[in-house]
């Protein structure tokens, strides 16, 4: 419905635009780093993500076997999702690393998030999130997570204001190996004329190599940030400058409004 001007709304509407001329710090959207949502490849089987069947990104890899560090299918909503499987010799059990993640100077009170969802062991079975400028040699800690989660988890961390470029990395610590219980001996205890008629084993523990299922699945990487403020104009000369102002504007809505009734008082 369209409303006819009077004094009071074009002086209301001229005070709301002056006092509001202030500018505010701004969220700018989250740019996605990597979804793993590929366009080939991943859907119908694992792909290693350096693999030509997975353009783009360039993830370097360390791993035990060629398909522990893949993108994998997964059920909606998050379809392709990054796979850091198994274990090796020496840390780390499984790694993947972008270089050169490129950030707008521009943005302050930056932040990295990411989801993750983990399958352990046993509770010591961690995910590491490193970080670090792309111009240093020295990783930084950013989170640690225990790989017992149900679901996707989300997470985030944040970065100094005046990083233009950073290289992330995920790396899996799990467990080499697993005590278990076997057999050892059968040991008599119970006797019956001289002759043993009742046997039970003995156990002993054994180490043994842990499941190459430990897992830690990372989906949805993203940065973003906020824009900073423009400068303010000086407080000092609002005061002042203000009644001149709604005295223009109320003139300048008399104005309007003795236009809009002209033709009434004309008929």
């Amino acid at each position: 419905m369209f409303l006819r001007p009077t004094p009071y709304t074009v002086l209301a509407g001229a005070i709301a635009i002056f006092l509001g001329s202030g500018v505010s710090a701004s969220q700018a959207a989250p740019v996605v780093i990597d979804d793993f949502n590929r366009a080939t490849g991943w859907f119908d089987y694992q792909v290693g993500p350096t693999s030509v069947a997975t353009p783009g990104k360039n993830w370097v890899e360390v791993e035990n076997d060629s398909d522990d560090v893949a993108i994998i299918r997964y059920p909606s909503p998050n379809f392709g999702v990054l796979q850091l499987r198994d274990y090796r010799s020496g840390l780390p059990d499984a790694q993947a690393t972008l270089y050169g993640i490129a950030i707008p100077a521009e943005l302050v009170n930056i932040t990295i998030g990411y989801e993750y969802l983990g399958h352990a062991t046993d509770e010591n079975d961690l995910l590491h999130v490193e970080w670090k400028r792309s111009t240093d040699s020295v990783w930084q800690t950013a989170n640690i997570h225990e790989l017992s989660s149900s679901d996707f988890t989300d997470a985030s961390f944040s970065l100094p204001d005046d990083v233009t470029s950073i290289d992330l990395r995920f790396w899996t610590d799990v467990t080499d190996t697993v005590v278990v219980q076997e057999k050892d001996k059968k040991v008599c205890v119970r006797y019956s004329h001289h002759r043993c008629s009742e046997y039970k084993w003995t156990y002993k523990d054994v180490e043994k190599p842990a499941s190459r299922d430990q897992t830690a699945k990372i989906d949805n990487i993203y940065f973003n940030g906020e824009l900073p403020p423009e400068e303010a104009p000086d407080p000092t000369p609002i005061p002042g400058a203000l009644p001149l102002f709604m005295s223009g504007a109320a003139v300048f809505g008399g104005l309007v409004y003795r236009r809009k009734r002209k033709p009434q008082s004309a008929a």
